[in-house]
């Protein structure tokens, strides 16, 4: 058996532990350790981390030791780590084996994946990744490890090993669309924009003059491959009412959604259907989340996002303005073909814009992450120690992309589903936050309470999640505070010099100062932040476990959650 990586290990670790909110660091002389009963065994597993976590990610060091009940101590490779930990929760929580057998698998493609990109980029390739300056297309192939709180992070099923290296971003491969031409009475389509999709297309993909007596669609090339497959598409061609016009036109990247692509040079990204199993689902573009695209750019353009952006000219939110899909000859959707265009506010040279995620992702080649040279960077032209470099960083972050969107849900109701990887920030040449982006016309929630203040938006709010002012919160507090601040919290104290109580104590701070200032607010979240001695966090693991996927489940069932110590509560509000 391949030798676990330790990545995949320190990814399967950290969400093992939000799975057991009851484990501890303890602290015995020098040494840092969080130790994990074995069920039925008076055994334990001993996992040395580095520090205290109070953002619940740790960094670890290994091996991890097997405590035995002689009071011998075996030291752990990886493998057996996992195969120890996955069968004491079988034991404690009587999950079925294929259950567990089905986890380990989707931990060792995750693991393959990881030592596939790692074996063939360079670390020439990557060392820029850590750069202070790093622009739009660069910085979303920084995802090396994934998402660092999930037990399967690079786990896909679909592609090839060759396609992996061709359509994951970093390996920062271009590739051309693969184009169709179909009948309108084919072709189901909405848009906000003032110009045709057939336009949008020659002019910007496919940069021609040519006339079509058609209809165009892109497709990504790997599903073109997929779409063959469908007897629906078999019979259209046979039909001719779709007509294969092959691979041409403008080349495109993947983002870091894999299925989402970029050019410089054109002013949309595309969010293309991808029958890929990427980590959790199957990428796919369904009906209600092409509709729903649509409501949203049209919310942007309302009178409440207008005074969203009076407020809060630093933020701004990236729409979907226009969708393709194909009809088949009944008339009935294929959202396997379904393409969504993204507006694309990325064209300039050297942008330096980022997703929080890749800030906020380990360095792979060494300890620490892109931080360190932001905070060199501010250290250095401000002459700040790395506490205040790091304090000022934060500081400007909270100003930019945090409070924009506190603000709008204690106004509006409205909460967005704003993970790391769907905040970006602008930063300027030192490297602190000017600027901040939301990505996601899914991600959009809004309390009952606050649909019936608007009656005039019901179109558009029929579309968003809905539910209590408690279910709003407790989404909320995940996406935003627990995955976004926390894990910016995190990876700003991973630097030496940096202490992550103050980091912390500083937000509370802002807080405070926030609930103070937002009094007239009809939703007091900062109350609820402040006063709540627990927060959610997504359990990846058992949600794993459980085989959810979180596309395609009711809303309510898509994820579980653990609730975790909340690092922001304070017993003294407006103390």
């Amino acid at each position: 058996m391949r030798k676990l990586h330790h990545i995949s290990l320190k990814n399967f670790l950290n969400s093992y532990l939000i799975n057991q909110p009851q484990l501890k660091p303890v602290q015995q002389g020098n040494c840092l350790f969080i130790d994990i009963p074995l069920f039925n065994r008076d055994e334990k597993l001993r996992m040395q981390i580095d520090n205290i976590s109070l953002s619940y990610r740790y960094q670890f060091k290994f091996p991890v030791l097997l405590l035995k009940i002689n009071q011998t101590i075996e030291l752990l490779d990886n493998n057996q780590v996992i195969k120890i930990l996955l069968e004491n929760l079988a034991q404690r929580d009587n999950l079925p084996t294929d259950r567990i057998e089905r986890v380990k698998q989707l931990i060792n493609n995750s693991d393959y994946n990881l030592q596939l990109s790692l074996n063939n980029i360079s670390q020439v390739q990557i060392k820029p990744l850590y750069q202070t300056n790093v622009d739009f297309a660069l910085s979303e192939s920084a995802l090396i490890a994934g998402h660092q709180m999930h037990p399967t992070p690079k786990s896909c099923a679909g592609f090839s090993d060759e396609e992996f290296c061709q359509y994951y971003p970093e390996f920062k491969q271009q590739f051309q669309l693969h184009y169709f031409m179909v009948k309108s009475s084919n072709l189901y389509t909405k848009t906000n924009l003032d110009q045709d999709s057939n336009e949008l297309i020659k002019q910007y993909l496919l940069n021609t003059n040519n006339d079509y007596s058609g209809n165009l669609i892109p497709i990504h090339p790997w599903q073109a491959k997929y779409l063959y497959q469908l007897p629906q598409i078999q019979q259209m061609i046979k039909n001719n009412t779709l007509i294969d016009l092959g691979i041409q036109g403008e080349y495109f990247s993947a983002s870091s959604s894999i299925r989402s692509v970029y050019a410089q040079n054109s002013p949309f990204m595309l969010k293309m259907s991808l029958n890929v199993m990427i980590t959790n689902s199957v990428r796919m573009n369904y009906e209600r989340e092409l509709e729903r695209a649509i409501a949203v750019d049209k919310f942007w353009q309302s009178d409440i996002a207008k005074n969203i952006q009076v407020h809060y000219p630093q933020f701004s939110a990236i729409s979907d303005p226009a969708f393709l899909c194909l009809r088949d000859d009944e008339g009935k959707l294929i959202e396997e073909s379904a393409v969504l265009f993204r507006h694309n506010p990325f064209m300039e040279v050297g942008n330096n814009v980022s997703c929080l995620a890749a800030l906020c992702h380990d360095n792979v080649l060494s300890q620490g992450n892109r931080f360190d040279s932001l905070i060199v960077s501010i250290s250095q032209k401000y002459s700040l120690s790395k506490q205040q470099a790091a304090e000022l960083w934060l500081d400007k972050f909270l100003h930019t992309c945090i409070e924009p969107l506190l603000w709008m849900f204690s106004y509006y109701g409205i909460a967005l589903e704003a993970h790391q990887q769907n905040l970006l920030v602008k930063l300027d040449a030192e490297g602190l936050p000017i600027y901040s982006y939301y990505r996601d016309s899914q991600g959009y929630y809004i309390s009952k309470d606050a649909m019936l203040r608007y009656p005039e938006h019901t179109e558009i709010f029929n579309t968003f999640a809905s539910g209590t002012t408690e279910f709003v919160n407790h989404h909320f507090s995940y996406y935003l505070i627990g995955n976004s601040l926390l894990g910016v919290i995190n990876a700003l104290s991973q630097s030496q010099g940096v202490n992550e109580q103050a980091l912390i104590n500083n937000v509370q701070d802002k807080f405070k100062s926030w609930q103070q200032k937002w009094h007239d607010a009809p939703y007091d979240y900062l109350g609820f932040l402040l006063k709540n001695k627990t927060l959610p966090y997504k359990d990846n693991l058992t949600t794993r476990l459980c085989d959810l996927d979180e596309l395609t489940a009711p809303l309510a069932q898509q994820s579980i959650y653990s609730e975790l110590h909340n690092p922001f509560y304070t017993s003294r509000i407006g103390n």
